[in-house]
């Protein structure tokens, strides 16, 4: 996996994997910021 930080407040990256692989991250990274109390809430 790669990731370009290009400012304290973005992450910018680019999947080269598994489609699983990237919904297990993605899972997790949901759950931090959850916890964390960070991210945005859109509606859908």
């Amino acid at each position: 996996m790669s990731a370009l930080h290009l400012r304290d407040d973005m992450v910018v990256f680019k999947s080269v994997g598994m489609a699983i692989a990237d919904v297990a991250i993605g899972g997790k990274l949901f759950e931090l910021a959850r916890q964390h109390g960070v991210g945005t809430t859109l509606p859908i």
